[in-house]
C-alpha cells in the first residue's frame, strides 16, 4: 500500500505542480518584460486566484466520492462532471459580478476579466481530472498537463509579441490554454468509458459541497486575505516591493502542489481502506519526510529560481523565497492532518484552522515589523500563521484520531 501510496502521491504533485507552473512561467515571462506589468497581472491573477481555489477545494470530495461507489464509476462520473459544470457556471457568474468592484489599473482589469472567464472551463477540467486520477489514470493526466504547458509557453511567446500589454497578453494565453485543455481529458474519459453525458443530482451536489464547503470558507478568507493583502501592499509600497511579493506568492502558489498531491493520495488511499482497519499511522513518517527533504531541495534552489523569475533580482528576493519554503512547507504538516480527519468524517473544523495564516499572520505583517523590508515581514508572519495551523490540526487529529483509535482498540481487548 506505501509504494502505492508514494508513486500516486509523486505523479499527482508532478501533473499538479505542471498545471500550476504555467502561472510560474507567465511571471517568469513577464518578470522578462518590465515590473509594470508584473505589477498589473500580480493584481488581476491574486484577485482571481480566489475563484480558482474555489474550483479545486469545491472539488476535493471527488476522489472520496468515487472511492465510495466503486460499484457505479459511470454513474458517478456522470453526476460529478454535471456538478463540475454547474460549479463553473457559478464561479464564472460570481467572479464577473466581482470584476465590478476591481479597482486598478486599465491592463490590470482587462487581464482580470480575461482570467475570470477562464474559471469555467477551469473547473470543469479539475473535475475531469479528479475522475481519471481516481481510476489510476494518473500518467496520462500527467502526459496532457506537459503538453499544455509546454503549449503555453508557446502562447506566451505569440500573445506577447502580438499584443501592446504583456500582462493582457498573458491573461489571453491562459484562456486559450484552459479551454484547449479540455479536449484530450474528455477524450480520455469517454475513451476509457468513464464519462457520458452530465447528470445532475441534488444529493451527489450536496455531498461534493459539504466535502469542500468549510474548504470553501477558508478559501474565501485565505484567498481573499491575500488578494486584500496584495492590494494594500501595492498602495503602500514601490512597484519593485509589490512585484517581489507577487513572485513569492507564485512561488508558494507553484510550489505548494508538492503536498497537495501527498494529501490527495492519503485521501484514496485512506478512502479505499477496511473501515475496520487499524490506522496506517506509519505513512505519517513517510509524508513528514516528504515534506522536509522537499523543502530542504527548494531552499538550496531559492537563488537560482529567483534569478529565473527575473534577471535583476536581489539579495532580498533570494530571502524572500527561501523563507516562502517554510510557509508551504508548514503548512503541508497541516494539511497532512486536515486531509486524514477529512476522510475519517471530520471534514468542518480542521479546515478553519489554516485561517490563523489571514487572522493572525496578515494583521501582524502590517502593524509589527519583524523585518525592515515589508515583502520579508509579510512573509514572516504568513509562516507563523501558518505555525499556529499546523500545531492545531496537530492536537485535534491526536484527540479525534489517534485517541479514537486506542480507545476502540481497547474496548476490543
Amino acid at each position: 500500500m506505501i509504494a502505492t501510496f508514494l508513486k500516486r502521491a509523486l505523479i499527482i504533485s508532478a501533473t499538479r505542480f505542471v498545471a500550476l507552473s504555467l502561472a510560474m512561467v507567465d511571471m517568469i515571462m513577464l518578470g522578462h518584460t518590465n515590473m509594470a506589468a508584473v505589477q498589473d497581472y500580480t493584481l488581476a491573477s491574486q484577485v482571481a486566484q480566489v475563484f480558482v481555489i474555489l474550483a479545486v477545494v469545491l472539488s476535493i470530495g471527488i476522489n472520496i466520492v468515487i472511492g465510495q461507489n466503486k460499484e457505479a464509476p459511470r454513474q458517478t462520473a456522470q453526476e460529478i462532471l454535471g456538478y463540475s459544470i454547474c460549479l463553473g457556471v457559478v464561479l464564472l457568474v460570481i467572479s464577473l459580478l466581482v470584476g465590478q468592484f476591481f479597482d486598478a489599473t486599465i491592463h490590470a482589469t482587462q487581464s482580470y476579466f480575461i482570467l475570470s472567464i477562464s474559471i469555467f472551463p477551469l473547473a470543469i477540467y479539475v473535475g475531469l481530472c479528479n475522475i481519471l486520477e481516481a481510476q489510476g489514470l494518473e500518467k496520462k493526466v500527467l502526459a496532457v498537463t506537459i503538453a499544455s504547458a509546454i503549449a503555453n509557453i508557446a502562447f506566451n511567446y505569440i500573445a506577447i509579441a502580438n499584443i501592446d500589454n504583456a500582462s493582457v497578453a498573458v491573461s489571453i494565453s491562459t484562456l486559450a490554454i484552459r479551454v484547449l485543455t479540455l479536449l484530450p481529458v474528455i477524450y480520455l474519459g469517454f475513451k476509457n468509458q468513464l464519462i457520458a453525458t452530465p447528470r445532475f443530482n441534488k444529493e451527489k451536489v450536496g455531498i461534493l459541497v459539504n466535502f469542500g464547503r468549510t474548504e470553501a470558507l477558508t478559501s474565501i478568507c485565505f484567498t481573499g486575505g491575500i488578494s486584500i493583502l496584495v492590494l494594500t501592499f501595492a498602495s503602500l509600497y514601490s512597484q519593485e516591493h509589490t512585484a517581489y511579493l507577487g513572485f513569492a506568492l507564485n512561488f508558494m502558489n507553484s510550489f505548494s502542489v508538492l503536498y497537495v498531491g501527498l494529501v490527495i493520495s492519503l485521501s484514496i488511499s485512506l478512502s479505499q481502506m477496511d473501515k475496520s482497519s487499524n490506522e496506517p499511522y506509519s505513512m505519517l513518517t513517510i509524508m513528514f519526510g516528504y515534506i522536509l527533504v522537499s523543502a530542504f531541495g527548494l531552499s538550496l534552489l531559492a537563488e537560482a529560481i529567483s534569478q529565473i523569475y527575473t534577471p535583476t533580482a536581489t539579495n532580498e528576493l533570494v530571502k524572500a523565497l527561501k523563507l516562502s519554503v517554510a510557509v508551504i512547507a508548514i503548512d503541508g504538516f497541516a494539511l497532512v492532518f486536515i486531509s486524514w480527519l477529512r476522510v475519517r468524517g471530520f471534514s468542518q473544523l480542521p479546515p478553519l484552522f489554516r485561517l490563523a495564516m489571514i487572522f493572525v499572520g496578515l494583521p501582524g505583517a502590517f502593524f509589527i515589523n519583524a523585518f525592515d523590508n515589508p515583502v520579508l515581514n509579510v512573509i514572516f508572519f504568513m509562516a507563523l500563521g501558518n505555525l499556529i495551523a499546523a500545531l492545531a490540526s496537530m492536537v485535534y487529529f491526536v484527540f479525534r484520531i489517534k485517541h479514537k483509535s486506542e480507545a476502540l482498540l481497547g474496548a476490543h481487548q
